[in-house]
């Protein structure tokens, strides 16, 4: 089995950008909406990244289609409401406005908590109660390119008014892969050496008022979940001249051992699911919220003999048996 070594981790912050066409969007919010802005103007809309991240160590995060939020009136105090919004204003941008198809007069009282996503992308639903958040993060996360899955950032937001400061819960891990020849991937599992790291998993954050700068995550699984997987859907084609990015979201604080559990290893498999080979580093990436870390610049995928030898003289043996018999018609083909 060849293994490669990844190069150190590259930190660059997640500095968000404002849009110009989020300046569209009025300031009040009519009705029973609620307007999500980005964090680095006092609000915060993260769903996926926009095409041009990382040109100039910034990037901006943008609201998806269909994006539904939970909202909670009365600062998740006993008795209070807890009700979903869907987007309906900002697709593409970093302030979306939010509404609901249901009237709800007496929801809007002042002290709301909010999540994203509502649903995870499994459909298991996340929830507020109280003033304690729960997210459910499947451990199969969804490949888009140039940017992570939609539904796999988590983030919450407090606000006295019906405009919404969400901010980031995880952080990304970003690895860009090329190879010496065309290459279909369709999947990537990630693993922490450490045994004791959670990558997925159910989590609680309190996001109440005097929380909204610290963004605690407790992780409520009974076991360890120190691998992830980036399902690749019908499949993404490396080549040499280009680098392509698989980003992974993560908890902050993840991938953190010492000694023999630092660092982490990535599996790649093809479309028959086989796999083609193993990168793994003694690096841990610093995996921080609201931050994306690369692994290096480009890491050139191999086959990885171990796992192809079998099949290789299996065709081997079949080529000389076929060359075999054919050698045998010829001389019969002769004599006759």
């Amino acid at each position: 089995m060849n293994s490669h070594i990844l190069k150190p981790m590259l930190v660059v912050a997640m500095a968000i950008v404002m849009l110009a066409s989020c300046n569209k969007i009025n300031e009040s919010v009519p009705g029973n909406g609620f307007r999500a802005s980005t964090e680095h103007t006092g609000g915060n809309a993260k769903t996926h990244i926009a095409p041009d991240w990382g040109n100039d160590n910034t990037t901006s995060i943008l609201w998806s289609e269909h994006d539904l939020i939970k909202v909670a009136n009365n600062s998740g105090q006993t008795g209070s409401e807890v009700h979903t919004y869907e987007l309906t204003q900002g697709e593409n941008t970093t302030m979306g406005l939010f509404y609901t198809g249901e009237e709800h007069e007496n929801f809007f009282e002042p002290g709301y908590l909010a999540i994203y996503p509502a649903y995870n992308s499994e459909g298991v639903e996340n929830t507020i109660s109280g003033t304690t958040a729960t997210f459910h993060i499947p451990e199969v996360q969804n490949y888009k390119e140039n940017s992570f899955g939609e539904k796999t950032m988590p983030m919450v937001a407090y606000s006295e008014t019906q405009a919404l400061s969400f901010k980031n819960l995880f952080g990304g891990l970003c690895i860009p892969l090329s190879s010496d020849y065309p290459l279909r991937v369709k999947r990537i599992e990630l693993t922490s050496f450490n045994s004791n790291d959670n990558l997925c998993g159910t989590f609680t954050v309190d996001c109440s008022g005097s929380a909204t700068n610290n963004f605690g995550l407790t992780c409520l699984n009974t076991t360890p979940h120190r691998s992830v997987t980036l399902d690749c859907g019908d499949g993404v084609w490396l080549t040499e001249n280009d680098s392509i990015f698989f980003c992974f979201m993560l908890p902050p604080g993840s991938i953190n051992g010492t000694g023999a559990s630092q660092g982490f290893e990535i599996e790649v498999y093809d479309m028959q699911d086989e796999r083609i080979t193993r990168l793994a580093t003694s690096v841990n990436p610093n995996i921080t919220r609201n931050n994306i870390s690369l692994a290096g610049t480009k890491q050139y995928v191999y086959v990885d003999l171990d796992q192809t030898s079998g099949l290789l003289l299996l065709c081997l043996f079949a080529i000389l048996t076929l060359a075999f018999i054919a050698l045998k018609k010829k001389i019969r083909f002769q004599r006759s």
